[in-house]
C-alpha cells in the first residue's frame, strides 16, 4: 500500500512544477513572482534569447522591460547579460519593484539541476559519482529548493558598500535563513533524512563557498544570528585543514588537497585525529566547522574514490550530462558586453562570489526599488593579481557587433545580491 500511495504521489507531481510551487508558499503575499526559464534560452542565436525572454518579461508583467528612451528601459544588452546569469547560476532570486508593485524575479531550474541527483552535487561541491546517493522523492527536493529561494524574497539585500567581513556575514545570514525555511518544510514532510543530507550538504560545500556555509547554523534550533567568527571561520577552516594533514602527513598542502580526492578516509580520518588532539583549529568556530565537515564527509561520501560506473546506484540516477560551460570563444560571440568572466577549477561564473583568501572577485545583481530597474556589474577586485586559484578570462575584443549599448556602470562588489542555491 505505502508502495502504491508514493507511486499516486510521484504520478500527481508530474503535472505540477514543485519548485515554482516552493517559491509561491515562501514569498511575501505582497509580492509577485516573476520567472527566467533557463531551458528557453539555449538558441545559439543570443538575439533570438533576448527577444525571447523580452517576450517573457512582458507576458508575465505588462511594461516591465520599457521602451527606448525610458529611464528604465532593458535594453537588448541588458537582456543578454541577464541571459548568461540564467543560463550559468542555477536558481537565484532577485528583489525589485516595477511601478510600486514588489516583485521577485525567480530563475526557475535548468535541467541540468532538476533532481536531487544533479543538484546535491553543486551544493556540496562534491563530484556526483562519490556522493551517496540523495534520499527522498525528486518533487519534494525541488520544493524545498523553490522555499529557499522565495524566502528571499522577504529578506533584504546586502549593502555593498560594507566591509567584506560584514557582507560575508549577511550573506550567510541570508542563505542560513533560507536554508532553515527549506529544512522546514522537509521536517513537516516527515522526511529528517532529507533534512539532514541538506545540512551535510552546506557543510561539504563550505570548504568551497564561504558564502553558502550555512551548516552550522542550520544543524541547530532556535534563531540564526551568524557571527563575525563564524564567518571569519567560513573563509579559512578548510585551508587550516589542508595545512594540518600536509603537516601531520610530511606532505605538501598541494598534495594534501589530492589526498582528499584520492583517499578521502585517509583524509578525514587524519583531520578527526588532529581535532582529537587538538592540534587543528585556530579558533572554536574553526574547529566546529571541521567536525561538521568530517561527519558529513563519513555520513555522505562514499568511502574510497569511486571512478564513473563504480557507483552504479548513484550513477543510474545521474543519467544526464553536467551543465556545460561555455567557452571563451562563445562568449566573445554572444556576450560582447559582459563586462568580466572568470572560471575556478569546475565553475564557471557570471556575477557571485569567488572568495580565496582575502581576495574576493565577483560582480552584482542590483534592483532599484524606485523603478525596477536591474542591471547586471561586474568588476574584478584589485587583489584579483594575487589570486593562485583563479584564472581570469577577460572576454577579448570582437567583430561581432554588441545587440545594443553596453552598461557603462562598472563597480566592484564583493557580494552578489542574486543568491544561487
Amino acid at each position: 500500500m505505502d508502495d502504491l500511495v508514493s507511486l499516486v504521489k510521484q504520478v500527481e507531481h508530474l503535472a505540477i512544477n514543485d519548485y515554482k510551487a516552493g517559491v509561491r508558499e515562501a514569498l511575501p503575499k505582497d509580492v509577485k513572482p516573476v520567472y527566467i526559464n533557463p531551458n528557453e534560452l539555449k538558441n545559439p542565436d543570443m538575439a533570438k534569447n533576448v527577444a525571447h525572454l523580452r517576450k517573457s518579461l512582458e507576458k508575465q508583467m505588462p511594461g516591465i522591460t520599457g521602451k527606448p528612451g525610458d529611464p528604465d528601459y532593458l535594453s537588448d544588452a541588458d537582456l543578454a547579460e541577464m541571459v548568461a546569469l540564467s543560463t550559468t547560476r542555477g536558481p537565484f532570486e532577485i528583489n525589485a519593484n516595477f511601478n510600486g508593485q514588489k516583485i521577485a524575479i525567480v530563475n526557475t531550474q535548468d535541467k541540468s539541476l532538476d533532481n536531487k541527483n544533479k543538484i546535491m552535487p553543486v551544493i556540496a561541491h562534491i563530484p556526483r559519482d562519490q556522493l551517496k546517493p540523495p534520499p527522498g522523492p525528486d518533487w519534494m527536493w525541488d520544493k524545498a529548493i523553490g522555499i529557499h529561494e522565495g524566502t528571499h524574497a522577504k529578506q533584504a539585500d546586502v549593502d555593498p558598500n560594507l566591509p567584506a567581513p560584514e557582507q560575508l556575514r549577511l550573506t550567510i545570514q541570508r542563505e542560513a535563513e533560507s536554508d532553515r525555511a527549506a529544512i522546514e518544510f522537509l521536517r513537516k514532510q516527515g522526511r529528517e533524512d532529507m533534512a539532514q543530507t541538506l545540512i551535510d550538504a552546506r557543510a561539504l560545500g563550505a570548504a568551497e563557498d564561504p558564502t553558502h556555509a550555512t551548516g552550522l547554523m542550520i544543524a541547530q534550533n532556535g534563531p540564526i544570528n551568524v557571527t563575525p567568527a563564524q564567518a571569519d571561520a567560513a573563509g579559512k577552516f578548510k585551508a587550516e585543514m589542508d595545512q594540518g594533514v600536509a603537516n601531520k602527513l610530511g606532505i605538501t598542502v598541494d598534495q594534501a588537497k589530492d589526498l582528499q580526492k584520492k583517499d578521502p578516509r585517509k583524509y578525514i580520518d587524519t583531520v578527526d585525529g588532529l581535532l582529537k588532539d587538538n592540534a587543528i583549529g585556530s579558533t572554536p568556530e574553526v574547529k566546529q566547522f571541521m567536525e561538521q565537515y568530517a561527519g558529513a564527509y563519513r555520513r555522505e561520501v562514499v568511502d574510497k574514490n569511486v571512478k564513473p560506473g563504480q557507483n552504479k546506484k548513484a550513477e543510474a540516477a545521474n543519467d544526464t550530462e553536467a551543465p556545460t560551460e561555455p567557452t571563451q570563444t562563445q562568449l566573445a560571440q554572444t556576450l560582447p558586453t559582459l563586462t568580466q568572466y572568470y572560471r575556478t577549477d569546475s565553475t564557471v561564473r557570471y556575477g557571485g562570489t569567488l572568495v580565496a583568501g582575502d581576495n574576493t572577485l565577483g560582480a552584482s545583481v542590483r534592483g532599484d526599488a524606485d523603478n525596477g530597474r536591474f542591471r547586471l556589474t561586474g568588476a574584478w577586485n584589485a587583489a584579483r593579481e594575487a589570486d593562485k586559484n583563479a584564472v581570469p578570462g577577460l572576454i577579448p575584443p570582437t567583430s561581432t557587433p554588441p545587440v545594443s549599448s553596453a552598461p557603462t556602470e562598472n563597480v566592484a562588489y564583493k557580494n552578489n545580491s542574486a543568491p544561487a542555491v
